[in-house]
């Protein structure tokens, strides 16, 4: 299950308030990695190991008035082993306005090159 990060909550803060350009970019963006540092709220981007792939531009939805979801594919340029998902602000790594908004930790799905994931990241105020 994907939590939402502290970096994420203060992010959703700067977007209702419209501060911080970079950082109130739309949160549309995923990536992966190889990591396995268990997620927690206090993850930040030094808590993952990303992928070489580029992170996906995502699509917005809200499938229900207390659900936001980004879904997005990305696609494989090599082999390896992908164990995280994650959704910022940013389409570049490395950014300095860079926010981890949210990420999941799974069991490893191999991958080889032009394979393909699926992602589907909902954010749900219960």
């Amino acid at each position: 299950m994907a939590i939402l990060v502290t970096e994420g909550k203060e992010w959703l803060v700067d977007k209702v308030q419209d501060v911080a350009p970079l950082t109130n970019a739309l949160g549309r963006f995923i990536g992966w990695g190889t990591g396995v540092v268990a997620e927690a709220v206090g993850n930040t981007f030094a808590n993952t190991t990303e992928a070489s792939e580029a992170r996906t531009t995502g699509t917005l939805a809200q499938p229900t008035t207390t659900t936001d979801r980004v879904s997005g594919t990305i696609v494989a340029t090599g082999t390896k082993s992908i164990t995280e998902v994650m959704r910022t602000n940013t389409t570049t790594k490395g950014d300095a306005g860079q926010r981890l908004i949210m990420r999941a930790l799974f069991t490893a799905v191999p991958v080889e090159n032009l394979d393909s994931i699926a992602f589907t990241l909902d954010i749900v105020n219960t």
